[in-house]
């Protein structure tokens, strides 16, 4: 089983103990040969415990981040079916053409697509939020407020509305730019920073093994020091088989009818 089978976590659990001064580190250190493999891997081994640290934060905020546009997903259509049904019942229940114009009017400048808004992406919605309060003039904003429903202007809802795409697409580009492996922020933590991270283990893990077998440590002593990469590296295995095994199509029953269960 190669080294790079394993996770990232396995990793750091296997060097944990090669790196503690509490444990193997002294082992290490005792033999001339191995002074240099240790401080490699514990270099090595405390890189790839910061890039885990900090890839895990990222993780937790882009979670925490779909689940807000979700929530805010639903608040958005939810505001937007309101507000197009309220102005869609204006044109019909107006007193004359020229009110029931300026329904329509203000309908169709928050609207210009109708309720397909409403199944847009959330960079859409946003961008779309935008052209809104662009198009939205002084006399479109009077007339909303003047009208009252359920006790709130009309005004406020459309604003929250609004609001709430444009806090979407905030969100969204926050979520992008975490996931995104060409971030500008050099605190991120991209694929390539983890690949590198792990390889520089590896290397590390490799140069350790190779130097160990030059050194005057006895069989136990091996042993002991060996023992969670062994423990590891059979992790990984059974994971393999696993794996494997699911991918494997199963292979179907013979069905034979002239075959007759023996009595």
């Amino acid at each position: 089983m190669a080294l790079r089978d394993l996770n990232s976590q396995e990793m750091v659990t296997v060097s944990a103990p090669w790196v503690d001064p509490q444990r193997d580190l002294p082992t290490l250190e005792a033999q001339e040969l191995l002074v240099g493999p240790a401080r490699v891997i514990t270099v090595a081994h405390r890189k790839l415990l910061t890039m885990q640290r900090q890839e895990s934060v990222s993780s937790e905020r882009v979670a925490e981040l779909t689940a807000e546009l979700t929530r805010l997903d639903a608040q958005h259509d939810r505001m937007a079916r309101g507000v197009y049904n309220v102005l869609d019942a204006g044109v019909d229940l107006a007193d004359d053409a020229q009110q029931a114009a300026r329904f329509e009017g203000t309908r169709d400048t928050l609207f210009p697509e109708g309720l397909q808004i409403t199944q847009a992406t959330y960079r859409a919605q946003a961008g779309a939020a935008q052209q809104v309060k662009e198009r939205l003039t002084e006399q479109d904003r009077d007339f909303l407020a003047s009208q009252v429903f359920a006790g709130r202007p009309l005004v406020e809802v459309v604003d929250a509305w609004l609001d709430t795409a444009l806090l979407m697409g905030r969100r969204v580009d926050e979520r992008a730019r975490l996931a995104d492996d060409e971030s500008d922020d050099p605190n991120a933590v991209g694929s390539d920073d983890l690949r590198d991270a792990r390889l520089e283990w590896i290397r590390a893990t490799k140069s350790l093994l190779t130097m160990l077998e030059f050194t005057d440590l006895d069989e136990e002593q091996r042993h002991d020091l060996l023992a969670s990469l062994r423990e590891a590296e059979e992790t990984a295995r059974r994971r393999a088989e696993d794996d494997a095994s699911t991918d494997e199509p199963q292979p179907e029953e013979p069905v034979d009818a002239d075959v007759t269960e023996p009595v």
